[in-house]
């Protein structure tokens, strides 16, 4: 279910980036809270949990902050356990979170998540990281998170194939409690999104300071130390550090893709960035 309101001519582009897929069942605008702070979460360091027991996992030791290359992170199809495609239907009609949850910790999750694939012919999953809006990793993606102290809470996503059976690896729904704008506006190149009726900008609801873009010629982003996975509020992508890359493609995560986050980045949505 779709909120008609932003299927107006005035908003052709939020539309389509809300409504490109499953995932999001009302479309909102973007967000995103930025966590200043270092602090504990309660849980162990692996809690893994079990698919479709209704129990949530978190991220723990949130700090570190650090200075390093950055990239984003996109899902690399392959047809070979990553698909091209995962089509299928959930048991619940909605989310018990927000659309871009900036505080996925405070939500109560009580329910179980689950997702029966509708392609008869898809038989193997194996990725670790997929999505373009929802995104939903494997406990091999969140171990990693862990080791890396990620601020993130993942919710289990119990997968059955079309014809029976499930993936060997445990799935979650992956929801980062970071977010943080990081273009430096002065020194980039950016089109951004306006309103129609006024010629205004059209801003982010969470962060009002800053305006939703239709499109970053030049991204650059601020000097400033980050965690080593989080939201970048500008691009409605995750971005990670080059400690975080170095791990994921040594300990061979498939499905993900790393771009550099760099001068030579161009963020165009409606050519699929």
């Amino acid at each position: 279910m779709v909120d008609r309101a932003f299927q107006s001519k005035s908003y052709p582009l939020v539309w389509w980036r809300i409504c490109s897929g499953r995932e999001y069942e009302k479309a909102e605008l973007r967000g995103g809270a930025y966590s200043k702070s270092c602090r504990i979460l309660e849980g162990a360091k692996y809690p893994f949990g079990r698919a479709g027991s209704g129990k949530s996992v978190v991220g723990h030791v949130i700090g570190g902050y650090v200075n390093e290359p950055l990239y984003v992170l996109k899902y690399r199809p392959d047809g070979k356990g990553c698909p091209y495609h995962l089509s299928g239907e959930f048991n619940q009609p909605e989310w018990e979170w927000r659309n871009f949850e900036t505080k996925p910790h405070e939500a109560k999750i009580t329910r179980d998540y689950s997702l029966r694939t509708t392609d008869g012919d898809l038989q193997f999953i194996d990725f670790d990281f997929y999505g373009t809006l929802a995104k939903y990793v494997s406990e091999q993606f969140v171990a990693l998170c862990a080791d890396l102290h990620v601020n993130s809470r993942q919710v289990p996503l119990d997968i059955t194939y079309f014809k029976g059976g499930r993936p060997s690896k445990s799935y979650f729904v992956f929801l980062p409690a970071d977010h943080l704008p990081m273009l430096d506006a002065e020194k980039s190149v950016t089109e951004v999104e306006v309103i129609d009726e006024s010629g205004q900008p059209m801003m982010d609801r969470f962060f009002p300071d800053i305006p939703i873009y239709r499109r970053i010629e030049k991204f650059v982003s601020k000097d400033a130390e980050t965690p080593h996975l989080f939201q970048c509020v500008e691009l409605f992508s995750l971005v990670c550090t080059e400690t975080f890359r170095a791990q994921a493609l040594k300990r061979m995560l498939r499905g993900v893709e790393f771009i550099r986050l760099d001068d030579n980045f161009v963020y165009d949505p409606g050519a699929g960035w």
